[in-house]
């Protein structure tokens, strides 16, 4: 599986494969672990979210590729902040 990160401006970063430890299954907690690894360095100052989900983000060299986010995903979370700000 792909995770693809962010930067505290919103844009995408590479994506990076990751694989299972024990190279059969990848659990929940072992897959937040990873991408709290890879997102954590790029949140800046940017305060974090409620909740926790994991979006498609499409595929990546034929195989999905993932984000995770807080319990409404980043366009939900840009649509209310939008609406907030009006």
């Amino acid at each position: 599986m792909y995770l693809r990160a962010f930067g505290p401006g919103a844009g995408t970063r590479r994506a990076v494969r990751v694989s299972a430890e024990d190279r059969t299954r990848l659990p929940a907690v072992e897959l937040m672990r990873k991408a709290a690894e890879l997102q954590m360095p790029l949140l800046g100052d940017r305060r974090t979210v409620d909740g926790v989900g994991r979006y498609r983000d499409g595929l990546h060299r034929g195989r999905p590729s993932f984000y995770l986010w807080g319990a409404a995903s980043r366009l939900e979370t840009h649509l209310a902040e939008t609406i907030r700000t009006r």
